[in-house]
C-alpha cells in the first residue's frame, strides 16, 4: 500500500464526524491487531523446551490434513503389525 494511501486514510479518520464510522473503523484495527498478535502467540511446549507458534501449529495442521487426503498416512493396524518386527 502507498504511503498516499495510507495518509488518506488517516486524513479521512481525522475529519470523520460520525462516531459510528469511527466505531467500525476501531473494531476493525482491534480485530486486526488481536490477529496479528496470535499468530505469533505462545500455545504451548516442545519436549525440549522450545516453544510452539500458534501460526506453526496450524501450519502443521494443514500439512498433516493435506497429507491424509493424499493416503499418505499409516493405519493402526498397519502400525502394530510393523511394531511386531522391532
Amino acid at each position: 500500500m502507498s504511503e498516499t494511501t495510507k495518509l488518506k486514510i488517516i486524513q479521512w479518520v481525522i475529519e470523520e464526524n460520525d462516531p459510528d464510522a469511527i466505531k467500525r473503523v476501531k473494531q476493525l484495527v482491534d480485530e486486526i491487531q488481536y490477529d496479528q498478535a496470535s499468530d505469533s502467540m505462545v500455545i504451548g511446549f516442545r519436549f525440549n523446551g522450545g516453544k510452539v507458534i500458534k501460526s506453526e501449529f496450524l501450519r502443521c495442521i494443514a500439512e498433516a490434513e493435506r497429507g491424509i487426503s493424499s493416503g499418505e498416512f499409516v493405519t493402526l493396524e498397519e502400525l502394530e503389525k510393523e511394531s511386531e518386527n522391532w
